[in-house]
């Protein structure tokens, strides 16, 4: 089990990894960016938001992400694992506030980070909802 845990860790360390590196491409040296990097960002991006949707969704509201972690199986695996998600979700909420706050603040910034910022925002909201329980009345 633990070995299992270790490589899907390494995994979704490197997607994050990956989808730091190709924002701060596109925004710092924007020259460099290809259209190969852009489309590798829409991918990993989608990957990387559905990964930190699904943590909201199950994670009671009130509580922190992955809390529930600590009672999942032993500490080190758990705390291993529970540091993982917190670095994955505070990531993704800079990398996305900076790439939305880029496109809007510099007009000719490149359109695979304008609209990943666009994209993020929604991603927000929905991972806010899916966080907090928002349903619609009936």
């Amino acid at each position: 089990m633990l070995k299992i845990n270790s490589v899907l860790v390494f995994v979704v360390g490197l997607l994050l990894a990956l989808y730091v590196m190709l924002v701060i491409v596109a925004m710092a040296f924007s020259h460099k960016f290809s259209a190969d990097m852009a489309a590798a960002l829409s991918l990993i991006s989608a990957l990387v938001s559905a990964l930190v949707i699904a943590e909201l969704a199950v994670t009671e509201p009130g509580e922190a992400p992955v809390g529930r972690l600590f009672i999942a199986g032993p500490p080190i695996q758990g705390g291993l694992i529970q540091t993982v998600t917190m670095v994955y979700i505070v990531a993704w909420l800079i990398t996305g506030l900076a790439s939305l706050l880029y496109g809007w603040f510099n007009p000719g910034a490149l359109e695979p980070i304008r609209t990943l910022g666009k994209a993020w925002l929604g991603t927000a909201i929905a991972s806010g909802y899916a966080y907090f329980r928002v349903k619609p009345d009936k």
